[in-house]
């Protein structure tokens, strides 16, 4: 990319980054420029399928009109013309820790390949693909490693040749190599005439070699992003060639999520990065409230929440607040996000005279017990049908076996009694069972993109983490400066319980 043709839009927290590039996409159509001249790139198909339909709804086109709307791993993919066939799965690393001796959790896969968890074979992984995302030497990254990583050189240098071999015999790719082939090789990006980046502070070196590629041939270039908001590091960002890019630059000033109080708090922390870009931003008309608590006690009866922590261990607090006081909440285990939701929602639905899916149905005869709640075989019966068709509660008695027209909570009896009570707990209370939640429990890092009304937020870290915020203070304050600004209204935060914590909030 050159300074001519590189134009760099920096958006702080809530300041309408998306909405900005969309109204860029406006202006070049109205140009006269075709929807396939223009390519828009980001990190994550959450942000590119936002984007998509965003521009769909906004110029009333279709899918198709816009190819090159995509994540950068997508449009590789396509320039490439891979076949899915071609990418590593999970059977392949399994079949690979079964050689190597290891374990993989899977606990940790991101949407871009990489493996990120606590096991010895998650970290290998992890290791082998970050020297690449990094564009660095394997033994550099390595030795550049903690110490208390508790990885032998011998075991990722054996990994990394096992699983190149393995890759080269079966003709198996995975993602980064996608982007290594893609940089290396003699290929091109689409034909397009602008190329837009979205989310550029979490690229890492490797995704800047292609996007420096696409570059190439195009005539105007914009990126957008927020330096004071690159909390990826771990994982491969690479902020400081997004500090450094050349070109102009334009800041969005005005925030339409962060209230004063809660702007003032965040500039405070913000004022703690020592490397970065200059740029002032208004918070909203609202005053907003920032509040010290010394525990979870507190009324969560209205608008949505964010409950936030540094650490996944940390968010089993919240969850059995939630679970105690009856809070519909989502998070990773959350009981919303089993079956019995879904069979609760489809089982009122019957009752309601309305018809659902076979596969709701499914979801359904799985929670009721043969013969009180379905005749026996009756589960067997509903397996033979297509997902697709429906039924409603006058044919599953008449034809499929079904027995009971119970209230939901009799009639699904094998609804765990904790899950029961929990959800009954949640109705007493007034909650919507069915939809969807207004409470989230997340890590600080699950919630990048987020907002809601009030933020809560615990200050304590895993004894590595502190121990890495006072290595790279800079990169821990960007992700408490993120934390704070999902605050819409109010900023709530909880008193540290250990001697390891984030100082500058408490």
């Amino acid at each position: 990319m050159n300074a001519e043709n590189t134009h760099k839009i920096l958006g702080p927290p809530g300041c309408g980054k998306t909405t900005d590039l969309l109204k860029r996409v406006d202006l070049l159509l109205n140009e006269g420029y075709s929807p396939r001249e223009i390519c828009f790139i980001t990190f994550t198909r959450k942000a590119a399928g936002e984007a998509k339909s965003r521009a769909m709804a906004k110029f009333k086109m279709q899918e198709g009109d816009l190819p090159w709307f995509r994540t950068i791993h997508s449009l590789v993919f396509q320039r490439l013309g891979l076949s899915r066939s071609m990418m590593m799965g999970k059977g392949d690393y399994c079949n690979l820790c079964e050689v190597l001796g290891i374990y993989i959790t899977f606990k940790g896969v991101s949407e871009d390949g990489t493996i990120a968890g606590f096991s010895k074979g998650d970290r290998l992984f992890f290791m082998e693909n970050m020297a690449r995302a990094r564009m660095m030497d394997l033994r550099k990254y390595w030795e550049d490693s903690p110490p208390d990583e508790g990885i032998y050189w011998y075991e990722l240098d054996r990994l990394s040749k096992t699983l190149r071999a393995y890759k080269e015999k079966n003709d198996k790719r995975d993602f980064t190599d996608m982007l290594e082939i893609f940089v290396k090789g003699d290929h091109e990006g689409p034909p397009v005439k602008v190329l837009i980046v979205d989310e550029a502070q979490d690229l890492s070196k490797l995704q800047w070699e292609v996007v420096n590629r696409l570059a190439k041939n195009v005539e105007e270039v914009y990126v957008a992003g927020d330096d004071d908001q690159a909390i990826f590091r771990w994982a491969g960002a690479d902020v400081d060639t997004f500090i450094n890019l050349p070109g102009d630059s334009r800041v969005l000033p005005q925030s339409y999520r962060v209230p004063i109080r809660v702007q003032a708090l965040a500039e405070e922390i913000r004022g703690r990065i020592q490397v970065r870009m200059k740029k002032d931003w208004l918070p909203t008309e609202e005053l907003g409230e920032v509040i010290h608590v010394g525990d979870m006690r507190m009324d969560m009866s209205k608008g949505t929440w964010l409950l936030l922590a540094r650490n996944v261990y940390l968010l089993e607090e919240y969850c059995s607040y939630c679970l105690q006081n009856g809070y519909i909440f989502d998070a990773v285990n959350s009981p919303i996000r089993g079956g019995a939701v879904r069979a609760i929602k489809a089982w009122e639905e019957l009752r309601r005279g309305k018809s659902v899916t076979i596969a709701d149905v499914r979801c359904v005869y799985d929670l009721m017990s043969v013969k009180k709640g379905v005749r026996h075989g009756s589960k067997s019966m509903v397996e033979k049908i297509n997902d697709q068709e429906t039924v409603d509660m006058a044919r599953l008695r008449r034809d499929l076996g079904l027995i009971t027209t119970e209230i939901w909570h009799v009639a699904l009896d094998k609804i765990t009694a904790l899950e029961r009570e929990y959800f009954i707990a949640a109705l007493r209370r007034g909650e919507k069972l069915l939809r969807e939640p207004r409470i989230k429990v997340s890590t600080i890092h699950g919630a990048k993109g987020g907002e809601a009304d009030h933020v809560v937020l615990q200050l304590d870290m895993a004894e590595r983490t502190y121990r890495e915020y006072e290595v790279s203070p800079d990169d821990e304050m960007r992700v408490w400066y993120v934390a704070c600004t999902r605050a819409k209204k109010t900023l709530t935060i909880i008193a540290p319980r250990t001697g390891q914590f984030f100082e500058p909030l408490a």
